[in-house]
């Protein structure tokens, strides 16, 4: 994604919405996610996503 749709929420609606698509679509009782350690942009996806409880 380029620079200029950087910081507006873009992947973290993606990521919601993939996670959404696999409980109620796919029917999956787990879902695991990651990111490359020195990519604090995708950290604060993770968490916004996940956060604290890794229940999906």
């Amino acid at each position: 994604m380029g620079r200029p749709y950087w910081g507006r929420g873009f992947a973290t609606e993606a990521m919601r919405a993939m996670i959404a698509y696999g409980r109620d679509e796919l029917c999956l009782s787990c879902i695991w996610a990651g990111h490359c350690a020195g990519n604090l942009a995708s950290r604060r996806v993770h968490a916004a996503c996940f956060g604290a409880l890794d229940r999906y």
